[in-house]
């Protein structure tokens, strides 16, 4: 299992023997002995797929379910995220991706790692021969525009200081005015 926030969750593995994909979380903040306490979902019946892990890694705002194998159909690269500010049982609040189709060698890992921003997927065996690749995935959010002008109004010819407050610490800028003039400065002037 893993633990985010005040939740401790718990994967459905593969156990050398079969697999499932019951998942189930507890709420740290209450009884652990009350059935309040306690949320699960089949995430095989949101995807046949979704079933045998091996572990997880958490950052602030996600859980990433480490993909392992599958009883009858080997190892499989489908790695599951549970995005925690969203409902647990609802099929919405989880999306993957099969990491075979960016390379086949990346499957049956056997665990994850949180460090900073990104996500790592520890190499395991394939069912047959240790695999030695280790799968990556950047977790930081995606920069989201925003800024103000000052001043919104005025005579001709007006100039105007933008000023760039978006969110997810974008590193460069590319301002287009509407009239071919652009300009790549975090907080540009336009007259």
């Amino acid at each position: 299992g893993v633990a985010s926030g005040d939740f401790i969750y718990y994967i459905p593995i593969y156990n050398g023997v079969s697999s499932h994909g019951l998942t189930a979380r507890y709420d740290t903040t209450k009884s652990f002995t009350a059935a309040g306490s306690w949320e699960y979902v089949n995430l095989s019946t949101m995807n046949t797929g979704w079933r045998g892990f091996y572990g997880a890694a958490a950052n602030d705002g996600s859980v990433f379910y480490v993909p392992y194998q599958i009883i009858g159909t080997g190892v499989h690269g489908n790695a599951l995220r549970y995005q925690t500010s969203l409902a647990f049982t609802d099929a919405g609040s989880w999306d993957f991706i099969n990491l075979t189709s960016l390379d086949a060698r990346l499957n049956g890992f056997k665990g994850g790692v949180a460090a900073g921003d990104a996500i790592y997927y520890v190499p395991g065996t394939n069912g047959v021969t240790f695999v030695g690749v280790t799968a990556r995935y950047d977790a930081s959010p995606a920069p989201g525009a925003s800024f103000t002008g000052s001043p919104t109004s005025g005579t001709v010819p007006l100039t105007v200081t933008f000023t760039d407050s978006s969110s997810g610490s974008p590193t460069s800028w590319n301002w287009s005015f509407g009239d071919g003039n652009v300009s790549a400065a975090q907080n540009p002037s336009h007259t």
